[in-house]
C-alpha cells in the first residue's frame, strides 16, 4: 500500500542534504515536468510503479528513461522531456532486484520527489529505489540546484521522511 508523506513536524529540523557535484542547471527537469513523465509511464502500464528515472539523450532529444514494475516485470518506459507522451517501452527480458524492492515500498515515486523538492527545491536529475547499507530502503534524488550544485536527498521508501 502507499502512503502519503507525512506532515512536517515544525520543531524538527531537516537533514542536511549531500551535495554531489556541480553541474549546469540545464541537465535537469522541472519537478512539475518529472511528476507527469512518472504519471505518465506508471499509466503506460497496469498497476505500473516507476523505480528509476534518468534523463537520457535519444537521437538529439532530451527523453525520460523511466523503469516501471507491472505484474513483477520490468519495463523501460521513454518519455518525453515535458512528461506529455509516452515514446516507446519494452519489456526486459529479466527484471532486476529493484522490482522487489518497489513492490515492499509504501512511498511513490512521485510522492518521494515532491517531499524532497517541497524540502530542498532544485530540478530533478535522476533518482532511484535502493537500499542504504542500514537496510533501509530509501528513495535517492538527485537534485540540480538553481547554482547547478547537484544534491542527493533520500527520502525513507517505507514513511516518506527526509533521511541522512
Amino acid at each position: 500500500m502507499q502512503t502519503q508523506a507525512p506532515t512536517a513536524d515544525p520543531t524538527m529540523t531537516s537533514p542536511a542534504p549531500e551535495a554531489t557535484s556541480t553541474a549546469p542547471a540545464t541537465g535537469a527537469a522541472d519537478v512539475g515536468d518529472a511528476v507527469a513523465a512518472l504519471e505518465q509511464a506508471a499509466g503506460a502500464l497496469p498497476d505500473g510503479q516507476p523505480f528509476d528515472v534518468e534523463r537520457e539523450d535519444e537521437g538529439g532529444q532530451e527523453i525520460w528513461e523511466i523503469k516501471v514494475a507491472s505484474a513483477g516485470q520490468q519495463h523501460t518506459v521513454h518519455v518525453s522531456l515535458d512528461g506529455s507522451q509516452v515514446l516507446q517501452q519494452r519489456q526486459a527480458e529479466t527484471p532486476d532486484d529493484d522490482v522487489a524492492k518497489i513492490a515492499a515500498a509504501e512511498v511513490d515515486a512521485i510522492t518521494a520527489l515532491r517531499t524532497a523538492a517541497d524540502e530542498h527545491g532544485g530540478s530533478l536529475d535522476e533518482m532511484e529505489i535502493d537500499t542504504r547499507r542500514d537496510g533501509t530502503l530509501v528513495w535517492e534524488i538527485e537534485l540540480v540546484q538553481p547554482d547547478g550544485t547537484v544534491i542527493e536527498v533520500d527520502v525513507d521508501a517505507m514513511t516518506g521522511e527526509l533521511i541522512e
